[in-house]
């Protein structure tokens, strides 16, 4: 019999009937549903993977960068969904412009204000939401990523819009680019 971890203190359970949910995508670790009341479930594998995502999102709910925390349990999180592409398909669908790419920059620049942007993030978590505004839908790991931005500015020479989004750096902020392609 496998031992019960008290890994959630103040929520209580909920009924999810998996029938009644869309899966909506995953990685190696979880799964991804859109429940009836058009909220996301994410269920883990692995408990404690499930808590430490959760402690993560805590501690930066300050924020309006990722999804509501409507509850956590076990070896699930339910939260906001946010409607919307991820930002890679925005690239490829949309134009990116100049008024595109100082949105995100701005988007950055807050991340990096709030210490979220040295932390391990994927640049197709970056959702855009119906409104045109970003948020960050996961966060890979707590873990401290010296090359989160280098990687990032390494998809966005992938997708033929880096050129732009320094020129955009630069005429917004050349501290701010200075600190970021060094």
């Amino acid at each position: 019999m496998r031992k019960k971890r008290n890994l959630q203190k103040d929520n209580k359970s909920v009924i999810i009937k998996l029938d009644e949910c869309k899966y909506i995508g995953g990685s190696y670790n979880s799964s991804v549903y859109l429940m009836k009341d058009n909220r996301v479930v994410k269920i883990y594998k692995d408990p404690l993977d499930c808590k430490r995502q959760y402690e993560l999102l805590k501690a930066t709910a300050v924020s309006n960068f990722f999804p509501k925390i409507y509850n956590f349990c076990g070896h699930y999180i339910i939260r906001e969904y946010v409607e919307g592409i991820s930002i890679t398909k925005y690239i490829n669908e949309n134009k990116f412009d100049h008024k595109a790419a100082l949105k995100l920059i701005k988007f950055f620049e807050k991340l990096d204000v709030n210490k979220i942007l040295s932390l391990d993030i994927k640049f197709e978590d970056i959702f855009v939401k119906k409104d045109n505004e970003f948020i960050l839908i996961d966060i890979s790991s707590n873990q401290l990523k010296e090359d989160t931005l280098y990687k990032i500015l390494k998809t966005l020479k992938t997708l033929n819009v880096l050129d732009l989004f320094l020129f955009e750096l630069k005429n917004y902020n050349i501290n701010l680019y200075s600190k970021w392609t060094k």
